[in-house]
């Protein structure tokens, strides 16, 4: 039983961890940055002097963490100028925890773990 609750505890904390994603008000400020490789791919900054997302040539490698693969994803974390959590962690705890409990319960219960 305490593996189980052990197991549960570890995985709600790793999920929560990678839902929430966030950036930061300072690289919503940085400048588009090509960087040194020569990829030239297509990608969105947040222009904070026009308050829009642009579109930019990235070259694949180091710049800075003011780029977004598409518009929207630019728009929802720099909308405003300020961070736009995608998911927070009030959300991660919304979702049925009795029920994601049962169900990681029957796989240990199912594919026990045995030492030798």
């Amino acid at each position: 039983m305490n593996q189980v609750l052990i197991t549960l505890i570890i995985f709600l904390c790793c999920y929560s961890i990678i839902l929430v994603k966030c950036a930061t008000s300072d690289d919503c400020e940085l400048p588009s940055e090509t960087g040194p490789c020569r990829a030239m791919i297509r990608l969105f900054y947040y222009n904070s002097a026009s308050k829009e997302c642009e579109q930019f040539i990235y070259g694949g490698c180091r710049g800075n963490n003011n780029r977004f693969h598409s518009k929207q994803e630019c728009i929802e974390t720099c909308g405003h100028g300020k961070p736009i959590p995608l998911y927070t962690i009030k959300d991660v705890w919304a979702h049925n925890v009795e029920e994601e409990f049962r169900s990681i319960r029957k796989l240990v219960l199912k594919y026990p773990y045995v030492a030798m």
